[in-house]
């Protein structure tokens, strides 16, 4: 998404810098392509959220994926020992 965005970016400033109908094209197609590409993840994260039986593949990696395939316990083993975490008052 961020260098989709930052592409997106960059020929939206090639378009004004050249004053082409092209370019804007370009861009805006780009624009569309993102704002679905950007729906397309937050339904996907919404329904993961809701454990809902349908899943929309967002590819989760590494740290990502923990919290749908560990407990809760295994999530928050280690944290009394994090740095920033006190003792009850």
């Amino acid at each position: 998404m961020m260098v989709g965005s930052a592409a997106r970016f960059a020929l939206t400033g090639v378009a004004e810098l050249t004053g082409s109908g092209p370019w804007e094209a370009v861009a805006g197609v780009l624009g569309l392509v993102l704002a679905l590409l950007a729906l397309y993840a937050a339904l996907g994260f919404v329904l993961e959220e809701a454990d809902h039986p349908v899943r929309l593949p967002v590819l989760r990696r590494g740290d990502g994926i923990k919290p749908l395939r560990d407990d809760l316990e295994e999530q928050v083993e280690g944290i009394a020992r994090a740095a920033g975490v006190r003792q009850q008052l």
